[in-house]
């Protein structure tokens, strides 16, 4: 082996060591910040089952309720709006549209 042969083995050696480091020191970062992620995912997950479990508390508290008059177990709404609740409840009507081409029906 000559010099020039030498010197190319150390230059290689010197370089898998450098992006070795190099690439332990990114892994390591992308670790730290993959941690901080978790941490605000699982908060956050924590938060909406919190929230959840709060809701169903109270959409079975509204569900167990009776009316104080007649004794009848009060109906939960599906809908926070009440118009879109009585909506909900009336009968269904069919609205017809048409013109001299055709004619749409619509039911609601």
């Amino acid at each position: 082996m000559d010099r020039n042969s030498i010197t190319g083995l150390v230059l290689i050696g010197l370089l898998l060591f450098g992006f070795t480091f190099y690439q332990n020191k990114q892994y390591q970062k992308q670790a730290e910040y993959q941690a901080q992620l978790d941490s605000i995912a699982m908060v956050e997950q924590m938060r909406a089952d919190s929230i959840a479990m709060a809701e169903a508390a109270a959409r079975d508290t509204l569900l167990s309720q009776t009316d104080s008059l007649t004794g009848a177990p009060i109906a939960a709404s599906i809908y926070k709006d009440s118009l879109l609740d009585a909506a909900h409840e009336a009968a269904a009507e069919v609205v017809t549209l048409a013109n001299d081409l055709f004619e749409v029906a619509f039911t609601t």
